[in-house]
């Protein structure tokens, strides 16, 4: 429908009229969604779909239930299309050499207008060929529609006006600095401004990426929702788009927010049902792990000497130095001239880009066409991944947990006594807190997840640490002394040697020197750093416990950088910048990339089918719109007779 000229876009049905319309019977609405949901998640063929069916029938006539006129869903697809559960994306074919990104709507017989390779397969059977390469894009717009189409999430996604920050102290993403204006005195109070994070990572073994997107309004507990997730597309596998190749991936994705930004669109609403004025979206950060983040916004990458961080200048051959651990020791850089280079590239010929890059380590970003976006501060390299998947690693797992549970120079009787000491089952932890597995350490154990380090480092380990060293240091630094005694005769009785001329095979080079494995430094260094990501990692903070924590992070890097310098990484650096993000964006739950992550575990619990190519990504894509529209009609019947914000209805 249009009003004044305008078009008004109409939303999807509600799990409750998909429902009511599906069937009277409440008996059969419940099989049917049983039936969707066996052979989504278990596999169940169609054939046995539609004998379920039938048995279910007649089960149902018998008992009077049903009437033995009425129809009813006899098929699988009958049951999805009464549950109107159809794609809701579109499939757009790539070209499989230079991975261009055509229109969903492409002829059978279309070729690529840069290297003029066919895009579909040739097929006579097909009314529409298969094309060689392909990917899913669900347009955001069309994501907006049915996020609004929920019972009561307009309330929520304007629920944050109601939120009156406290000076000095910041809970929401809206208390940092680069939050969109939204507030109520803005001229237009019926428009609904809606934020987005974007996460960028990869789901499976065939090297695709999943674009997911985070709505920054919502409440925590309404974000990690289901039905609130949106995922824009994913990109074909079997290789890893490359910096240039992702930015065609990206190229509608920027286009769909750049008209939600300038134009917005109109709805009918529950809350406005003669339409809305306008609803936009815009784009507030950027967030995932180093690799990736520079991928996306044409950053040179950690193994370039020149801009191998994405905020300042300085260079690879300065990351072992104080300067590097410290803070606003090296020039910023600046969005602008960021966004600048990248327009130089793409202006260039495409045989000069290589040269380009190596001299300013910029690339072309699709998202440099937006004009409020920028690429400095406005793209996070990931708190998940720097903290919990680096700097705790590298001080655990590769000084702590290595030296004393996995090594086998001498070592290895300390694996079993750092249990014997403090075993982690005799923990009592809340049910909120990542459980550990029973044998950290040891490769039955298992990898960690970032819940688990989390809790490895701020709770179990500051206990277990200083214990564990006051026990084994004296032994430990005994055994040192003894190599290094054993060392030094060594080395005396090779110099002898080639200095009488009777060398032995391999006197031409020293042995190794042996090198302590527990500094006595080093729980003091490790609980500096588990003090600082106390603050730093909380779900609030206030300005006076950034000093604090910003003197607890310098020194643990300061003291890390003498003890282990041979193992210092870029993300030592990187991190020296998060209290610059937690100024622009709040506490790390508004921005890290937890929720990607679950999502993406999500997607991997999906069945390929024995899928290969790009069909993997379809059939992914489609499974998760399933499992939305499932658990959303789930969750509405399970809610009957309350309160749809309760308590109970979120936990659902």
């Amino acid at each position: 429908m249009t009003i004044e000229g305008e078009l008004v876009l109409e939303l999807p049905h509600p799990p409750s009229v998909v429902l009511a319309a599906a069937s009277p019977h409440l008996f059969w609405k419940i099989t049917l969604l049983l039936i969707a949901w066996l052979n989504l998640h278990y596999h169940l063929p169609h054939l046995t779909c539609t004998l379920i069916l039938k048995i279910t029938r007649h089960i149902l006539i018998g008992l009077t239930v049903l009437a033995p006129d009425e129809k009813v869903a006899g098929s699988l697809n009958t049951v999805f299309n009464h549950l109107e559960i159809k794609d809701n994306f579109d499939i757009h074919p790539v070209c499989p050499i230079c991975h261009h990104v055509y229109p969903h709507n492409s002829q059978g017989d279309a070729k690529c207008l840069n290297c003029s390779e066919p895009l579909f397969e040739p097929s006579a059977s097909r009314t529409k060929p298969r094309p060689h390469l392909q990917c899913p894009q669900n347009p955001l717009s069309n994501a907006i529609l049915h996020l609004l189409s929920h019972a009561g999430i307009e309330e929520e996604l304007d629920a944050w006006h109601c939120h009156v920050p406290e000076p000095g102290k910041h809970a929401l993403i809206q208390d940092g600095e680069l939050f969109f204006d939204n507030s109520p005195e803005r001229p237009d109070k019926d428009e609904l401004c809606i934020g987005i994070t974007l996460g960028f990572d990869g789901y499976c073994s065939s090297s695709a990426m999943l674009y997911s997107l985070l709505i920054v309004d919502l409440r925590f507990g309404y974000q990690y929702q289901p039905r609130n997730l949106m995922v824009f597309g994913i990109t074909p596998g079997p290789k890893e788009f490359d910096s240039d190749e992702l930015q065609f991936f990206m190229k509608n994705y920027v286009d769909n927010l750049i008209s939600l930004y300038e134009n917005g669109i109109m709805a009918k609403t529950p809350n406005y049902p003669n339409g809305m004025s306008s609803i936009r979206m815009i784009l507030v950060a950027i967030c995932c792990d180093n690799p990736v983040l520079c991928k996306v916004c044409g950053f040179g990458g950690h193994r370039k000497e020149e801009g191998f961080c994405t905020r300042c200048h300085i260079k690879r051959s300065e990351l072992k130095t104080r300067d590097a651990m410290d803070y606003d020791k090296f020039p910023p850089q600046y969005g602008e001239e960021h966004t600048k280079r990248a327009q130089e590239y793409l202006d260039l010929d495409e045989k000069e880009h290589e040269a380009f890059f190596k001299l300013h380590s910029a690339l072309y970003f699709e998202l440099s066409r937006l004009k409020y976006f920028d690429p400095v501060c406005m793209s996070v390299i990931d708190p998940m991944h720097s903290f919990l998947l680096g700097e705790s690693t590298c001080s655990l797992c590769c000084h702590y947990s290595h030296q004393l549970l996995v090594s086998n120079d001498g070592m290895l009787s300390f694996r079993s006594s750092f249990y014997l000491i403090c075993p982690f089952d005799q923990f009592e932890m809340p049910n909120w807190v990542g459980c550990l597995p029973e044998q950290v350490g040891y490769p039955a154990g298992g990898s960690l997840t970032s819940d688990e380090w989390k809790g490895l480092a701020l709770v179990f380990c500051p206990i277990v640490i200083p214990f564990l060293w006051q026990e084994w240091y004296p032994k430990a630094n005994t055994t040192y002394e003894k190599a290094l005694t054993s060392w030094e005769n060594r080395e005396r009785q090779r110099l002898i040697r080639l200095t009488t001329g009777k060398p032995k095979k391999g006197d031409d080079k020293p042995s190794m020197k042996p090198v302590p494995q527990m500094h006595p430094s080093a729980p003091d260094n490790f609980l500096k750093l588990a003090a600082a990501l106390k603050i730093i990692l909380g779900r609030s903070f206030k300005d006076a416990d950034i000093p604090r924590a910003k003197e607890l992070l310098r020194n643990y890097l300061m003291e890390y950088l003498e003890l282990y310098s041979d193992n210092v990484k870029p993300m030592h650096h990187w991190v020296t910048h998060i209290f610059d993000q937690l100024q622009d964006y709040g506490p790390v739950y508004n921005f890290w990339t937890f929720l990607f992550e679950r999502l993406n575990k999500v997607f991997k619990s999906y069945s390929t089918n024995n899928h290969s190519n790009s069909e993997i990504e379809v059939m992914f894509m489609r499974a998760f719109q399933k499992d939305v529209a499932l658990c959303d009609m789930v969750r509405d019947i399970l809610c009957i007779g309350s309160d749809p914000h309760s308590s109970f209805s979120l936990r659902i």
